[in-house]
């Protein structure tokens, strides 16, 4: 019985390692990177969509904080991904509704979101979230101010973004969808401080 037991483990034995042997002169398939690992998320820093921008003498409020585009990419793959941080690009398109020549376009590049990166490695573990943040001073591409485009005070205008983001190397270019605020802007031009 003791012989019979040998010789079945012996026959497993030869038959594992043949096929341990066997299947190692195989080649793995290239590495192909995920497609769909990445999603992007596209809003307000604070998420108001209803602003007010002020600079009056009269009532002597002051409000001329910039408006702060936040971009979330999120891993959605359940492996960790790495690249430079210092590839990470996109831009922003910010137009005004009622006069589509008033228009910025925002590039930026670098990562702005330090908790995913060390030294220029950025990594993104599974659900993790890289945030990036976009500064609009209320300008156009020719740096004048949005209010300068105001026949009257206050007035509204609609405000429109969009834009792309590039994490990685071997990943997609992102879409982000288009958002639309609506500003009022009371700002008072004959006042120097106001029109800076």
């Amino acid at each position: 019985m003791l012989a019979k037991s040998a010789t079945a483990l012996m026959i497993s034995a030869c038959l594992t390692a043949g096929f341990l042997f066997s299947s190692c002169d195989e080649e793995l398939p290239p590495y192909q990177p995920p497609q769909n690992a990445l999603r992007a998320a596209f809003g307000v820093l604070d998420g108001v969509t209803n602003r007010f921008v002020s600079c009056n003498v009269n009532t002597r409020v002051w409000n001329l904080d910039p408006i702060v585009f936040e971009i979330g990419v999120i891993n959605t793959f359940d492996e960790t991904l790495q690249g430079p941080a210092d590839r990470v690009s996109g831009k922003l398109e910010i137009w005004r509704a009622e006069d589509s020549v008033f228009g910025k376009l925002i590039a930026f590049t670098g990562v702005f979101d330090s908790r995913h990166v060390q030294g220029n490695t950025l990594t993104l573990n599974p659900g993790d979230t890289l945030e990036v943040g976009v500064t609009w001073r209320h300008d156009n591409d020719a740096n004048q101010r949005i209010w300068r485009q105001a026949a009257a005070r206050p007035f509204n205008a609609t405000i429109h973004a969009r834009g792309q983001i590039k994490v990685f190397e071997d990943a997609p270019v992102l879409l982000l969808p288009e958002i639309k605020l609506q500003v009022v802007y009371d700002v008072d031009v004959n006042v120097p401080v106001c029109d800076q």
